[in-house]
């Protein structure tokens, strides 16, 4: 995936805001603590605790959010590790494993103590690495739409609340541009970044949006 540069915005906010989307679509709990955990410590934490801190959670979804690896990791090791992932977050991991954007934080992070961030320098610590390409929203959207069926079943499954009606509109969201599961932040995303022309009909996903 190519990597997006949006002058005078922050990638980090795109990032944090696409997954505050999936947190509520794919999966509630604990990444929500995480995130927020995220956003206190970004900057402030080390390397180690920072390594420390993503133990808790899925390995694919641990650098999807912060873009770390732990040292010394392998392509066979994540793949491992992510058919635990997979019983949980089905389409999520999918999408992760075939993007390959954890593949080219592999092959040009350096990593320290345990763990690399993917988004530059951690305090303190001399380490860099390539930025985090999960920022490319259009191949996300893609994907999504692609597997838009499988998606909407996994919805379903995990939220039983929802009624014929806006069943039938989140179908026909994904079935159009497969957002979906990015629907609520990616109306705060794109009014922070009305300009950017992330991938083709933007325009007629604004209007859809009602942004």
């Amino acid at each position: 995936m190519k990597e997006i540069k949006i002058i005078g915005f922050d990638l980090d906010d795109v990032v944090i805001d696409t997954m505050g989307a999936i947190r509520e679509e794919i999966k509630t709990g604990d990444i929500s603590l995480f995130i927020k955990e995220f956003k206190e410590y970004k900057g402030k934490i080390n390397a180690k605790e920072k390594a420390s801190l993503v133990k808790k959670y899925p390995i694919l979804l641990e650098i999807f959010i912060t873009g770390l690896v732990p040292k010394n990791i392998k392509e066979e090791d994540i793949m491992k590790l992510a058919e635990e992932d997979e019983a949980e977050y089905p389409c999520f991991t999918k999408f992760l494993l075939e993007s390959n954007w954890w593949k080219d934080i592999l092959k040009k992070a350096k990593p320290v103590e345990g763990a690399v961030d993917a988004l530059g320098k951690i305090p303190g610590e001399k380490v860099f690495a390539s930025r985090r390409l999960i920022g490319d929203l259009e191949a996300i959207i893609k994907w999504f739409k692609k597997n838009s069926t499988e998606i909407l079943k996994e919805n379903i499954h995990l939220r039983p609340d929802l009624n014929v009606s806006e069943i039938k509109h989140k179908k026909s969201i994904i079935e159009k541009y497969g957002i979906e599961v990015f629907y609520d932040d990616l109306k705060r995303v794109v009014k922070k970044i009305p300009q950017a022309k992330l991938f083709e009909g933007w325009s007629q996903v604004k209007k859809d949006l009602k942004i």
